[in-house]
């Protein structure tokens, strides 16, 4: 995230895809700049509605920030 800051990037979506559930490992990656958490095992509608809701909020955020 410093780097896209810093070069003036636009966002880029990450979704932290992991087996890690605890609420302790997932509050570090999203403080990391994850824009969101799947657990493993991955049902494919859980990844895919993740990936059009943080597509969405980049979008939305985006827009505001234009």
């Amino acid at each position: 995230r410093a780097h896209e800051h810093a070069t003036e990037l636009s966002h880029t979506p990450i979704i932290m895809v992991t087996a890690s559930t605890s609420s302790e490992h997932v509050a570090q990656a999203l403080e990391a700049g994850c824009d969101a958490h799947v657990a493993k095992p991955v049902a494919p509608e859980t990844l895919c509605r993740t990936m059009a809701e943080v597509l969405r909020s980049a979008q939305n955020s985006a827009k505001r920030n234009g």
